[in-house]
């Protein structure tokens, strides 16, 4: 795809961890997940997952194995405050901040339900009061 005025996809293809990047983490993490420290590796294989999110950086040090429950719990997470700051950037994209200059807050406000009553309380049907007439 063409990169045209800073818009286009920009997304590097993921890349794992070596199979030998992967046995020094479970040693050094003595084959437990490194959020819960319970050793669940024995029939469901360990996750691998990159620390600081960036899935292209493949340092030994950047990975971690956590147990299936973890990573998607972490995953998830990462997901939903991804997902907020998509929607600020795409409510204010100029990171203009609040433009009500001191005049309220700028949101619409509700409006008042009136009342449904038979005229039994003096008013008319445009809701004014008894005028004397």
């Amino acid at each position: 795809m063409i990169k045209l005025f800073g818009f286009g996809n920009e997304k590097k293809p993921r890349r794992n961890f070596s199979k030998s990047q992967k046995d020094k983490n479970l040693a050094r993490q003595n084959n437990k997940c490194a959020k819960c420290k319970k050793s669940k590796f024995g029939s469901t294989p360990a996750h691998f997952d990159h620390k600081d999110g960036n899935r292209n950086n493949n340092d030994t040090s950047n990975g971690q194995a956590l147990c299936p429950n973890c990573h998607a719990g972490k995953s998830n997470k990462e997901t939903t405050v991804r997902a907020k700051k998509q929607k600020k950037e795409r409510e204010d994209p100029f990171g203009l901040g609040d433009l009500s200059f001191g005049f309220g807050d700028n949101t619409p406000k509700k409006r008042k339900k009136k009342k449904k009553s038979g005229n039994n309380n003096n008013t008319d049907e445009f809701g004014y009061g008894d005028l004397g007439y």
